[in-house]
């Protein structure tokens, strides 16, 4: 933390709801995920929900078929598999932000959320999606093989976009405080998301636009956020890159898992 209380804003690096959380324990950490209500992008909060035919996942996983969903398809009545994505948009996301399944019967999701993410993948010009939430089969051995091989699908995606709640909060600046920001979010303390990290290939982070804070920006991970080797960076900056870098094109180690996992 001394390397936030450095930086030129201290108070953009804070989380809103954890003041009471100290440096070594965060009192949401045992927060079951699994019963939060399901993230809405609508202000009403009212949006109709969408239900996708995840039985289709099973016959695609046991023909080792994509269980990316096509875009083209989300604006159809039927929603379908086919065409098969060939550039899809991997989310890389925590459940606590309400972006999982959570209290929703499988396969259903609030429509402003799903076309958010639509969204998205046009701008990054994906043909289709793969989000956990949607893309998981329900038969059980289906299931099963599907989350035994979930990180592949990130390492196939033509993109790997970061959504996570902290960082859409904070703003965007070209000064190294994205990096830093990116490890201390609740994105950077998961498992799944560090080898989701490890296995992509390109990897997008949302952040929130500083000249209009009603909008978002997309920034490249590698081109954007890390310090260049050779340029001239500030220690956090410096830091918060090799950190980063430890997850980045390998398979993370279990002192990485558990530098990531430890609590802030």
């Amino acid at each position: 933390m001394e390397l936030a209380e450095e930086s030129a804003n201290p108070k953009s690096f804070e989380h809103p709801g954890h003041e009471t959380c100290g440096s070594e324990l965060c009192l949401f950490q045992d927060e079951n995920s699994t019963l939060k209500t399901q993230l809405h992008k609508c202000a009403d909060r009212d949006c109709s929900t969408l239900v996708f035919p995840i039985h289709q996942l099973n016959d695609a996983v046991y023909k080792n078929q994509s269980t990316a969903w096509p875009t083209s398809s989300m604006n159809c009545i039927d929603i379908s598999l086919s065409p098969e994505s060939t550039e899809f948009m991997a989310i890389s996301h925590v459940w606590s932000d309400g972006t999982g399944v959570g209290i929703s019967r499988p396969g259903e999701v609030n429509s402003c959320l799903l076309f958010y993410f639509k969204q998205l993948a046009d701008q990054l010009s994906c043909d289709g999606i793969w989000w956990d939430s949607i893309c998981i089969p329900p038969e059980r051995q289906a299931r099963r093989k599907a989350i035994s091989k979930m990180h592949e699908n990130y390492a196939l995606a033509k993109h790997t976009i970061i959504h996570d709640t902290y960082l859409l909060q904070f703003d965007w600046a070209d000064d190294g405080s994205a990096a830093l920001a990116l490890i201390l979010s609740p994105w950077f303390t998961r498992g799944w998301t560090a080898l989701e990290l490890s296995v992509s290939n390109s990897v997008k982070v949302i952040f929130r636009d500083p000249a209009d804070h009603s909008k978002q920006v997309i920034k490249d991970l590698d081109d954007d956020i890390l310090a260049r080797n050779g340029s001239f960076s500030k220690l956090g900056h410096i830091v918060a890159t090799a950190v980063i870098s430890r997850l980045r094109k390998k398979e993370p180690s279990i002192s990485d898992l558990l530098m990531i996992m430890r609590t802030r």
